[in-house]
């Protein structure tokens, strides 16, 4: 199997991932992540899907993988440093969603860093923790942009949540099965 399905085939791998089916094991990382997003992008009606990735060495969290931000390039490749201690820490902490929403106040929702309020420009947003075999790989970002109904809801947390945890569990077991490969 080609590590570089196509979008349809990759929607239908990760649906069954999420589901519980085996996936094969020579789904590279780049594939997960880019079928992650487009599952969220393509069964919600969440419009901008963001994927951001741990660089350990940097310390940052870092924008890798974005559908949906044509109007908005600067959102997909985002960069957020981890120290001092901020919003981003605080999710990769453990695995966890938060949906930022003035209706839903939260204790780390006011951690957010300023420059990324102003790249995401919205006020209604789910932010999920990923991780691998080695820790915290990064985060989901996911909004409504400025689709005439900006409000997330409760399904939509849910998917959100189920796809974040099936991610974390593959690239888990991507990471097992390197090991047990000797790759």
């Amino acid at each position: 199997m080609s590590p570089f399905l196509p979008r349809h085939r990759r929607i239908c791998v990760c649906v069954s991932y999420c589901l519980g089916y085996e996936v094969c094991d020579l789904f590279v990382e780049h594939e997960v992540i880019r079928c992650t997003a487009d599952v969220l992008f393509d069964v919600t009606e969440l419009q901008r899907v963001v994927i951001g990735l741990v660089d350990r060495k940097a310390m940052t969290l870092q924008g890798y993988y974005a559908i949906g931000c044509e109007d908005s390039p600067r959102l997909g490749k985002f960069t957020a440093g981890l120290q001092p201690p901020n919003f981003f820490t605080q999710i990769l902490r453990k695995p966890q969603a938060v949906w930022v929403n003035s209706d839903r106040p939260n204790e780390i929702t006011g951690l957010v860093p300023g420059e990324f309020k102003q790249l995401a420009q919205s006020d209604d947003y789910i932010v999920m923790s990923v991780f691998n075999g080695k820790g915290a790989f990064g985060i989901l970002y996911a909004d409504k942009a400025a689709s005439g109904n900006q409000s997330i809801n409760e399904m939509e947390l849910k998917v959100c949540r189920s796809i974040a945890n099936a991610f974390s569990k593959h690239l888990i077991l991507m990471a097992k099965s390197t090991k047990k490969s000797g790759i």
